[in-house]
């Protein structure tokens, strides 16, 4: 298997994952029980962890790979995908760098918190909704990637493979 496959796996793999933590961190934020905020932390340590490590391994691809084997192919002369990297890359080049900053936010929250009582029901809301952002960030990049992976095969005439 080729190295850039295996690197978006893992990309894929670590940020879904990731986005898992968070959608759990939320949960146990909403629910603010005691026995929660230990699996909480631990949630949104692992959660940021895998984001981190995503993006370094998303980054690394980008730079590699993308630019130079797969953009070309959306952007040519002939394409009729070309919104697909001018709008939906362009998206994801910005959430990209915006969900591990998340991460690590939320992240350090919860490394500082030693009861749910040290946050009032308000500030609590917005950490569990800063943790569902997260998680709805980390989906909608997944589901825009597929798109983008999707017009690739489609330019090429590869309806089963990938690039």
């Amino acid at each position: 298997m080729d190295f850039f496959i295996i690197l978006v796996i893992i990309h894929i793999g670590l940020g879904e994952f990731g986005g898992l933590c968070f959608l759990w961190v939320a949960v146990e934020t909403f629910n603010r029980k005691d026995e929660g905020l230990r699996r909480a932390k631990i949630a949104s340590t692992i959660g940021a962890i895998s984001a981190v490590s995503s993006w370094f391994a998303g980054g690394y691809y980008y730079v590699k790979h993308y630019g130079t084997m797969v953009k070309p192919v959306l952007i040519a002369e002939t394409s009729t995908l070309k919104w697909a990297h001018k709008i939906v890359i362009e998206a994801k080049e910005h959430i990209f760098l915006l969900i591990p900053i998340l991460a690590v936010t939320a992240f350090l929250l919860f490394f500082k918190l030693d009861s749910w009582k040290d946050l009032d029901e308000a500030t609590s809301k917005k950490v569990a909704y800063l943790a569902l952002l997260i998680f709805l960030m980390v989906f909608l990049m997944a589901a825009m990637g597929s798109l983008v992976s999707g017009s690739v095969r489609s330019i090429l005439g590869a309806p089963g493979g990938g690039i």
